[in-house]
């Protein structure tokens, strides 16, 4: 071998060593990298996990709890005494208040005697929950709130697709409900004592809205 060629074939060898040297460091940072993800994976797939059991046993608590609802509170089937409905459109009818809020797009209203009726079904279990009137946490709102919740509750029950045209409303001094029939007349029911007032136009000033309310499905 001729010097040149020597010289030549120990800058390859030196070259060579070179690039494995690298390469080795390069395997060695891979490598680590790689166990780094792997343990980060794994640490993210036990917090998953854990969190994933949580998510079971929050849903089997409150599905328990759900049960434990659905059986000490009965719901009657309102069904039996509701009629046709017709449509009721609350974004183009002429309101009585000007603060209005509104859920959906359209609700069903039936007929006075058949929102009597049901609304009759359904007050005195919101009477056996709420028992008696008690500043703040069971106070006129309350009692509003909740007559609208069982009723959505039954109508959904009843194997409706839309909710009564039953509302929330407020003046200023009392919360109560109010119900739309089938004639688009809207009438005051106040669910402490189960009675129809009035018509809203002829309410006496404790039941002049001021706001309404139009809630969607209860889940």
């Amino acid at each position: 071998m001729s010097l040149w060629e020597s010289l030549f074939c120990g800058r390859v060898r030196s070259e060579l060593s070179r690039v494995k040297s690298e390469r080795d460091g390069y395997l060695v940072r891979v490598n680590k990298l790689t166990d780094d993800l792997v343990e980060c994976d794994a640490e993210k797939i036990r917090l998953a996990r854990d969190f994933l059991r949580e998510l079971d046993s929050q849903y089997a608590c409150n599905l328990h709890l759900r049960e434990a609802l659905d059986a000490s509170i009965q719901i009657p089937d309102i069904g039996c005494v509701l009629g046709t409905p017709i449509l009721y459109d609350p974004w183009i009818a002429e309101l009585p208040a000007g603060d209005v809020k509104i859920a959906d797009e359209e609700y069903y209203a039936y007929q006075y005697d058949e929102w009597v009726a049901a609304l009759g079904l359904v007050q005195p279990v919101v009477r056996e929950v709420r028992r008696r009137w008690i500043r703040e946490i069971s106070d006129c709102d309350n009692w509003a709130t909740t007559m609208y919740d069982f009723m959505s509750i039954a109508f959904q029950r009843a194997g409706l697709d839309r909710q009564g045209a039953l509302l929330v409303a407020w003046s200023s001094t009392h919360a109560y409900n109010i119900v739309v029939d089938s004639d688009e007349e809207m009438w005051v029911y106040e669910p402490q004592n189960g009675r129809f007032v009035s018509l809203v136009e002829d309410a006496p000033e404790e039941y002049r809205p001021r706001a309404l309310w139009f809630p969607g499905f209860s889940l």
